[in-house]
């Protein structure tokens, strides 16, 4: 069937001629054509005028007064669109149910079909308003980071005073565009409010009171029969923007009727709003109504994400598709038209796979009264036909193997330990209290929800009724309808928090103070719940719903099979189920095809007690064995770091309250040097001590043996996910540096912790982690060098490399000296030189210095030192640096760019000593190169050849040195054969053996 051209005018539309029958009385939607009497034909012609000027007067200046263009990539929400919506009602209805059509439906349909829309037309004050800084529309904003970045780019450079004025436009345009994008996709969530609705309302009935004669009475229009059905019509459109289930939702206001009853009363007819809203919804969506937009076009609206021609293309799709040419199979409903780019035509297949879902959940809130109810001749199989023009449509995607994902999730190839499903069921039951209780402060200003007695964690022992042991985590947060269950928790990798639903929740949090960041990210966290049992058991019913479903559920849920069993309970009263309960039916562990025990009480507290670190609740435990229940409870740690009462003195606490890393708590490193002289006193100490028959040193096994294990953690949302990195180390000791951190969210841009690992053992950036952590302690180091022990990082190391530590330079080069040298002098000491000769080689005078050591302090002045002297190298591969040049106290104290302009130590030093015939003495640690006696042999090669050569000839000596093959690739043979021709008559080697380089027979690999 083709669906003919809508009419011109509201009065054409076959609905309103169809009222029009009525009120002249040839034709009836009584049974058997039953004449209709007098009264009823009145109220009919008084309901099709005030229908006529109603949309001709009211709504259709609204609809077109979009001036702030921000549908204009959009379907036009125009006068067109609400006739265009009312005349699709009528054809996809079967032709038997039009005929039954009562006037009240036809006014309902009539108005819905142009009001649903209405509050998408925005006057240019409201427009105003929406992009004004403090409307709540950049609250959303904040919680879109990319979109957020991406304005905030734009606008630096339109304010940019270099920026070329091309430049300028373009970013004033793109600005523009994204702007118009984020202001539409905020209009669509806000124009099917109620609030929005009765807005509208109230302003038409002020319009009317202002100009009685030319302006209708809104009230009056939105009746028949002398009823009104005004609420009703606002219900039918506020539910075209929810889920299909919407449509055999209970009334909220009286629980027992249904939202959209089948015989509402209204005045001497009643009306089928069940139909009613269904047809509004299928109708809408049909006219390719782009509040439905598929994701992937709307990404492609903000600007900067395609070329321009292509972004061009996507802004103007509607002008290259022909799509108004559909028509309705019996098998299929099938758009027609052509298109130039590929995104496009992705973006109808997706749209047509959207109208599909829609017909199929529409068509399933009829399936409970018989196939017969269903009143719409829409099959429900959606096609694309779509004439590419240019290119080929292929329509690849990747696609998931089911049993392979839930064998990683649930076959441990995520987590290491089954323990962890504990962790995520807390997890869990935290994320629900948090959400309860903000949302609690929100409606009840004075509300102060408790933090004990809010989660509980029980453990039965197997008894003759149940002879599985099991776990049982109870919460009293939120709690899960069927919107929930369904659409998130039944959904793998779909997590709430997440999610649109909880994003516009979360600005009316943050406009209140009341927002919180959820731990939850990923969506998968519950299925590791099958590490730990075979089956389990969900109960849930929600605290509040906003679809009035607080129905308890009890979902079985059979691990091996995939399989669930649902049950539903009625749920009333005030001391009705609310929030969450997981029972877990543990099973035997299995490894290496041996089976042990379930995992025991003892191993889930000590878990509970190491993972549970700093939650905003208490855990309370329950052990139930023989009928006995004992009780105990896990509360917050404090963020401080326990150190031995005999270290207290060697240890320097560092507060931390780090906005830029989104950290607070405390480090505390520990004096490597003073553990060091402990140990050297107690080894001398036992020597002495040692008996004369014996010889045997008696060395005290607390201080060599044992590791100290202080209660390091770094903590996500309360949880412990890691020891800590980034802290200072010293390789061969047992006690090290501590830290107990806890990562914040509210100075991150994005309102969110910072991403963990898929198993949560971990960051997902561990190295960004090590690099937050290692500045912040390194940085109050430099700012308190003269206050710090002299010695603190003795030995100390970093896991991480300083050349991208571009905060190093707020300090200037001087202050980077003054740490480092502190812990270097540490060590000359150690050596043997005086503080004397330091003063005479910091003067520029005396002998160079030892400099071998590597630790931290030599990883500092490697990146300082390189521009104010130079090194030697002595017999065995010593390292020492020569007094530095005249001036260079003010060279280093005016030099700041030592990451981003580095000078390095350079591609030859002073040999001395044994070595000093040497080209390459072969130590594979040192930082030096060449021997600088022969530089001018290689005074036409650059830094990089330079540096080539180094490597290669390291490569020979370990080679030669281990009497393995000397062998090169074809690139690396050039480079070595003009080195031969220029220092084939030196030697490269160590101390007891050398090699020319002539004499190498060098196979290319």
């Amino acid at each position: 069937m083709q669906i003919p051209e809508t009419p011109s005018s509201v009065v054409e539309l076959d609905l309103m001629r169809r009222l029009d029958g009525y009120a002249n009385g040839s034709a009836s939607w009584l049974p058997g054509e039953s004449a209709i009497g007098e009264s009823a034909k009145q109220a009919c012609r008084t309901l099709h005028t005030n229908l006529t000027n109603l949309v001709n007067r009211m709504f259709a200046f609204i609809l077109d007064r979009v001036t702030a263009r921000e549908m204009e990539t959009f379907t036009m929400h125009d006068r067109v669109h609400g006739r265009k919506v009312a005349h699709l009602m009528w054809h996809i209805l079967k032709p038997e149910r039009r005929e039954r059509l009562t006037p009240p439906e036809i006014g309902i349909l009539i108005v819905a079909a142009h009001l649903h829309d209405l509050g998408m037309g925005l006057s240019p004050v409201e427009r105003a308003e929406r992009l004004a800084p403090e409307s709540d529309l950049w609250d959303k904003l904040e919680l879109q980071d990319s979109v957020r970045v991406g304005i905030e780019k734009l606008r630096a450079q339109i304010g940019d005073p270099d920026a070329s004025d091309s430049v300028k436009r373009r970013a004033q345009q793109e600005l523009f565009q994204a702007e118009e994008a984020l202001l539409t996709q905020d209009t669509r969530e806000r124009h099917a409010k109620r609030e929005r609705y009765e807005e509208i309302i109230n302003l038409l009935a002020e319009f009317h009171q202002r100009n009685p004669v030319q302006v209708p009475d809104i009230m009056a229009s939105l009746s028949f029969d002398g009823f009104s059905f005004l609420e009703k019509v606002i219900d039918v459109c506020m539910s075209h923007n929810e889920d299909a289930d919407a449509l055999v939702s209970n009334d909220e206001k009286n629980f027992d009727r249904p939202r959209f009853p089948t015989n509402f009363p209204v005045g001497c007819c009643e009306a089928d709003l069940h139909t009613v809203a269904a047809a509004l919804r299928l109708a809408d969506i049909l006219d390719f109504d782009r509040e439905r937009t598929p994701a992937v076009l709307f990404h492609y609206l903000l600007p900067g994400t395609l070329g321009g021609l292509e972004n061009r293309s996507i802004l103007e799709w509607s002008k290259h598709l022909a799509i108004s040419n559909w028509h309705i199979d019996k098998d299929a409903v099938i758009f027609r038209g052509r298109s130039e780019s590929h995104i496009i035509h992705h973006a109808v297949v997706q749209f047509c796979s959207v109208i599909a879902d829609e017909i199929k959940a529409t068509h399933a809130t009829f399936s409970p009264l018989g196939e017969t109810s269903w009143p719409f001749i829409l099959p429900q199989s959606v096609k694309a036909d779509i004439h590419e023009e240019g290119y080929r449509y292929v329509p690849y995607k990747f696609e998931l193997d089911d049993d392979r994902v839930y064998s990683l999730l649930m076959g441990g190839a995520i987590y290491d330990d089954p323990l962890v499903a504990v962790r995520e069921l807390v997890q869990n039951a935290v994320d629900a209290c948090k959400l309860r209780d903000s949302l609690t402060r929100l409606y009840e200003d004075h509300a102060e929800p408790g933090k004990v007695n809010r989660i509980f964690i029980r453990y039965e022992e197997p008894t003759a009724q149940c002879p599985q042991a099991r776990l049982i985590v109870r919460d009293t947060g939120t709690g899960m309808d069927a919107y929930t269950l369904e659409r998130y928790f039944l959904q793998v990798g779909r997590s709430y928090y997440n999610s649109s639903d909880f994003n516009q929740i979360r600005v009316q949090l943050r406009k209140n103070n009341l927002d919180f960041a959820p731990i939850s990210e990923f969506g998968i966290g519950f299925l590791s719940s099958f590490l730990l049992a075979d089956h389990l058991q969900v109960e849930t019913a929600i605290w509040e719903s906003p679809r009035g479903d607080t129905a308890k559920r009890t979902l079985t849920i059979d691990g091996p099979t995939r399989l669930i069993r649902l049950n539903e309970q009625r749920n009333d009263g005030f001391a009705r189920f609310k929030g969450t309960q997981i029972t877990l039916f543990l099973v035997p562990k299995v490894s290496q095809n041996k089976e042990f025990s379930p995992a025991s009480w003892e191993e889930i507290k000590d878990y509970l007690k190491e993972v549970c670190q700093d939650l905003p609740y208490s855990l309370n435990l329950e052990y139930v064995v023989d009928g006995n229940v004992v009780k105990e409870q896990i509360a917050p740690l404090p963020l401080t770091v326990k150190v031995p009462h005999h270290l207290e003195s060697a240890t320097v606490r560092i507060p931390v309250n780090d906005k830029e890393a989104g950290l607070e708590g405390e480090i505390a490193l520990i004096n490597q040097y003073v553990i060091y002289k402990l140990e050297r006193a107690l080894i001398e100490d036992a020597t002495v001590k040692a008996t004369p028959s014996s010889g045997d040193k008696v060395i005290p096994a607390v201080v060599t043996k044992t590791k100290y294990s202080h209660d390091s953690a770094l903590l996500r949302g309360g949880f412990k996910i890691d020891q800590m990195v980034g802290l200072p180390r010293r390789y061969n000791s047992n006690i090290q540096s501590g830290a107990r951190l806890r990562l914040t969210w509210n100075s991150r841009t994005d309102k969110r912790y910072l991403k963990p690992n898929l198993a949560r053992n971990g960051m997902s950036n561990n190295w960004q982690m090590i690099s937050q952590i290692t500045r912040i302690w390194l940085t109050y180091c430099l700012k308190h060098t003269d206050e710090l022990p002299e010695e603190l990082l003795w030995e100390q190391n970093i896991p991480i490399v300083m050349d991208k530590f571009t905060w190093l330079e707020e300090f200037d080069a001087l202050m980077i000296y003054r740490l480092a040298k502190r812990g270097w002098l540490t060590h000359l000491r150690e050596q043997g030189i005086s503080d004397k000769d330091f003063e005479s080689w910091e003067k520029g005078k005396g002998d160079a210095l030892w400099f071998n050591h590597d630790d931290l302090n030599r990883d500092l002045l490697d990146l300082i030192m390189p521009r104010v002297t130079n090194l030697q190298l002595r017999g065995s591969g010593i390292e020492f640096i020569n007094p530095p040049r005249p001036d260079w106290l003010s060279v280093l104290a005016t030099c700041r760019d030592y990451i981003t302009s580095p000078v390095q130590w350079g591609a030859f030093v002073e040999y001395t000593g044994e070595i000093r015939d040497l080209l390459l003495y072969g130590d594979l640690n040192s930082t030096v190169s060449l021997n600088s006696r022969y530089q001018d042999r290689f005074a036409s090669w650059d830094q990089k050849e330079m540096v080539q050569l180094r490597v290669i000839l390291d490569d020979f000596i370990e080679s030669l040195t281990e009497g393995e093959e000397v062998s090169l690739t074809p690139s690396e043979m050039p480079l070595f054969r003009r080195a031969v021709e220029v220092a084939g008559d030196l030697r490269i080697g160590t101390t007891s053996k050398s090699w020319t380089l002539d004499s190498f027979g060098v196979a290319e690999v």
